[in-house]
């Protein structure tokens, strides 16, 4: 299996870069369904994952295409800062529809096993919001979520399922909290290299899946280049697409703080 180097990101997502020093790169696996782990097998591959470190400091661009049921798409566009701290993982983002890119959401977030935070920019500052608002979309109209970034579950106690198949051989893992309103998120981690295949948010009346899409590989790092989250029940779907990045970089600090102004300036960034 090859370690994992990092993961921070998305839909319920995971923006996923796999140290090339193992020699594999990434593939999807078509092996056979393997045994079920043991008990202790099972909780070391989720402490795997659930303590991987970011690889660099990062700078992205991207779009996200809102794909209603019922109704034309819509597409969206912003950036996406990533760094790693002593006190934890941070992401600044900023998103905007395409047709209108000066009318913009920009949010901060810290993932921590101490505990996570998200800061949202309002009225001329970023303001800390509460759980709650985690699970309000990122744009009007969208499903992604700061919830789907940030994800706090990867420091929740995990209850092993078994084995599985998503497209390739996987392991599934429940996890539950009193304070979401849904019954459980069920990961799938891929048994050759413990990254998520797929990720659900599962609640009486609501199902979410999200699914990796594509990996890249840019800088001496693989990452996800592509995802796609829907809603089962209306059958929308977001699709998300990074365009530019730009990696081993040292971010500053002040990019992630909360007194920090909105629409920090970009480095230059490679097209993907």
């Amino acid at each position: 299996m090859a370690k994992l180097f990092t993961s921070i990101l998305s839909t319920f997502f995971v923006l996923i870069f796999l140290s090339t020093a193992n020699g594999q790169g990434f593939k999807r696996q078509q092996a056979k369904v393997g045994l079920d782990l043991s008990p202790e097998a099972a909780a070391e591959r989720w402490v795997e994952f659930s303590s991987s470190k970011l690889g660099s400091d990062y700078c992205m661009l991207f779009e996200l295409i809102h794909r209603p049921r019922k109704s034309e798409e819509i597409k969206y566009v912003g950036y996406m800062f990533g760094a790693e701290r002593t006190d934890g993982l941070y992401m600044r983002l900023r998103i905007a529809p395409a047709s209108h890119p000066s009318n913009s959401e920009e949010f901060i977030m810290k993932n921590s096993s101490k505990g996570c935070d998200v800061w949202k920019f309002k009225d001329g500052k970023f303001v800390k919001l509460s759980k709650a608002d985690w699970l309000k979309p990122l744009y009007d109209g969208l499903l992604y979520t700061p919830f789907d970034l940030l994800m706090p579950y990867k420091f929740w106690n995990a209850s092993y399922i078994g084995a599985g198949r998503i497209g390739q051989a996987v392991h599934l893992f429940d996890l539950t909290s009193t304070d979401f309103p849904f019954d459980r998120v069920r990961v799938a981690l891929t048994r050759d290299f413990n990254v998520p295949a797929q990720i659900q948010l599962l609640g009486k009346n609501s199902k979410k899946t999200a699914n990796l899409g594509s990996v890249k590989k840019v800088d001496n790092l693989w990452f996800m280049r592509e995802a796609s989250v829907k809603d089962e029940i209306s059958k929308d779907k977001d699709i998300l697409r990074f365009t530019h990045a730009r990696f081993n970089i040292i971010l500053p600090k002040s990019i992630f703080d909360e007194v920090s102004q909105k629409n920090v300036k970009l480095p230059e960034l490679k097209k993907l």
